[in-house]
């Protein structure tokens, strides 16, 4: 039985990753705008989100991680809208200053309507809880792969 090498396996993922995006690289920018609703519940049973590293070192939120799966979906109402996907993440409270900041990653999953099976990668830092929140788009897949931009939370 022969034996494979990381090294190769590598060299590989990186010509089938620079392929596709040289692929999918369009000549003229395509703007896509979607409005999307995350629905979060904060407390009680059935919470989506969850602190799951709490900080032994200190009284406050510092150091703390956590995860958030949220339903994503095309309206306000939860009840007369339609679910189009997820949105998860992971979050670190990073902050020592009252109230701290929070440093964050997010997928937003979309599994129905045209962006279905579609992901798009946002990164960045919630200064504070109260305005609105905007972080930057990392990229994503399928018709997200090159994306570029923004997001806004409110």
């Amino acid at each position: 039985m022969g034996s494979s090498s990381p090294l190769c396996l590598l060299l590989l993922l990186l010509l089938a990753s620079a392929a596709a995006v040289a692929h999918a690289w369009p000549g003229d920018n395509v703007w896509k705008h979607t409005l999307v609703y995350t629905h979060e519940k904060l407390t009680g049973p059935n919470s989506t989100w969850l602190i799951t590293v709490q900080s032994q070192l200190r009284g406050d939120n510092f150091r703390q991680f956590g995860v958030e799966d949220n339903e994503l979906r095309d309206g306000p109402d939860p009840l007369r809208s339609s679910l189009c996907g997820r949105f998860q993440a992971l979050f670190a409270l990073a902050g020592l200053v009252s109230p701290p900041g929070m440093e964050s990653a997010v997928n937003f999953l979309f599994t129905a309507g045209m962006f279905r099976r579609s992901i798009v990668c946002v990164s960045g830092p919630i200064l504070d809880f109260e305005s609105t929140r905007e972080r930057k788009i990392m990229g994503g897949t399928d018709v997200f792969l090159v994306a570029r931009g923004y997001t806004f939370k409110h």
